[in-house]
């Protein structure tokens, strides 16, 4: 994770409050790459001349304790509205918190002295959120968290937990080629940091009506109230299971050749009905109830 860090010493002899921004705002416990690059900028209306020594300290200290530092004194100048770019590494973040940086660029120059300018301002740390999934209707995933359009989504089939399913991507909908057993992750583009936590699990039973059973399945009615009726002309016996959108068996069953399927202690909406044989072959349906 890098980290760009912008110190603004706009200030005047007589004004030493400093203002500081920071870019980007947040940084992260879990990332694999914790450096912060500061980037120091002398506004302050006076050069500092070739040949003088100017010191610039940063600390960076997290609940009192001091986890990262620059101390770097150089005589190369560092002239009026100019830039000096100094590297935190190897920041280990221990949790989400609210650091702070202080610091001081200090010199000693031929005709105003010694002169010393103080730095300070707070760092965040955070994740970025835990994501919702919801499996809807139509067989796609909703994704939703709290400042979402911030992050971008991976989104992993759980039986590959390492590779995800498609790229980063910014959107609140995430439609399955594939069924599984889906989770996510929330990433914040700025430097790779992930959620704490995955998202809760979808499974997604279908993206398609027909799953290659060989015989035709009557399912009737749909919508259904109380009773759902499964007819087919086969005397072969079938397995059928009645899921919610989000993959929760709530009953199963079997049948030869019709049967019906009692609906009264389900819930209201959308369901998905499996039907198979003895080799694995199935059919898929949404049942609105």
């Amino acid at each position: 994770m890098k980290k760009t860090l912008l110190l603004l010493l706009g200030c005047t002899l007589s004004a030493l409050a400093q203002t500081v921004v920071i870019s980007p705002k947040f940084g992260c416990p879990n990332s694999t790459d914790n450096t912060i690059t500061a980037a120091v900028s002398n506004n302050t209306g006076i050069s500092i001349p070739v040949g003088v020594a100017c010191t610039i300290s940063l600390s960076l200290t997290e609940n009192s304790i001091v986890i990262g530092t620059v101390d770097s004194t150089f005589t190369a100048g560092f002239a009026n509205n100019t830039s000096r770019t100094f590297l935190f590494e190897g920041i280990d973040f221990g949790n989400p918190s609210t650091c702070t940086i202080t610091g001081t660029i200090s010199a000693t120059l031929p005709i105003l002295g010694a002169i010393s300018y103080p730095v300070s301002e707070n760092y965040v740390v955070k994740f970025p959120p835990t994501l919702t999934l919801t499996a809807e209707p139509d067989f796609s995933i909703t994704i939703a968290g709290a400042g979402l359009s911030d992050y971008s989504v991976e989104m992993y089939e759980i039986s590959d937990l390492i590779n995800p399913v498609t790229p980063p991507f910014v959107g609140t909908t995430y439609v399955p080629t594939a069924d599984g057993t889906y989770q996510a992750l929330a990433v914040d583009p700025s430097n790779g940091c992930i959620s704490e936590n995955p998202s809760n699990q979808v499974v997604i039973l279908n993206t398609s009506t027909q799953k290659g059973l060989d015989v035709q399945v009557s399912v009737y009615p749909n919508p259904a109230a109380s009773e759902l009726h499964l007819e087919t002309e086969k005397s072969e016996t079938f397995q059928y299971e009645m899921a919610d959108m989000n993959g929760n068996t709530l009953l199963r069953g079997s049948f030869a050749g019709k049967t019906e399927v009692t609906l009264n202690n389900l819930p209201s909406g959308s369901l998905v009905l499996k039907v198979s044989n003895a080799q694995g072959q199935f059919n898929s349906y949404k049942i609105v109830r």
